[in-house]
């Protein structure tokens, strides 16, 4: 399925902590719409916490594991996180939501497909393990809705 990112509010409200999390620190709404016309909003509470991406140190020359420069990367990244925290998604359809969002963020398609293979082959075993379903639930919500026709 392919998704496509709307817009988005916030998301440079992020804080580095020791443990080598990201923490927000402000209130993130990120607006997505897929190929069949649902939309999506996803908002991430203060206090939500991301490794951002997974990216083995020796790969991120090839693509980013959290940039200042490109805020549409790390939200990819939270939210995706979010999602296979909470199973919010079905995990195959939360891989195709990145892929989208790293696709939108300005990767080349080559880039953003490596990305999801690697999730698919090396991160899937983590979809629904990573927190605590309902602590994670307190700070990533989503909403899925159909726009109304004006």
């Amino acid at each position: 399925m392919h998704f496509y990112l709307l817009n988005h509010m916030g998301g440079k409200c992020w804080i580095k902590l020791p443990s080598g999390l990201y923490q927000a620190t402000d209130d993130i709404y990120v607006y997505v719409r897929d190929e069949t016309g649902m939309h999506y909003e996803f908002h991430i509470l203060p206090g939500f916490q991301t490794d951002g991406g997974s990216v083995p140190w020796c790969f991120r020359w090839f693509v980013p594991k959290w940039t200042e420069d490109n805020v549409t990367v790390n939200l990819a990244y939270a939210i995706h996180d979010g999602l296979y925290a909470s199973e919010l998604m079905h995990r195959s359809v939360s891989d195709d939501l990145l892929r989208g969002l790293l696709r939108d963020a300005g990767l080349p398609r080559y880039k953003a497909s490596t990305v999801c293979f690697a999730v698919n082959n090396f991160a899937a075993s983590h979809y629904g393990k990573d927190r605590d379903y309902e602590e994670n639930r307190k700070f990533f919500r989503m909403r899925v809705f159909v726009p109304q026709k004006a």
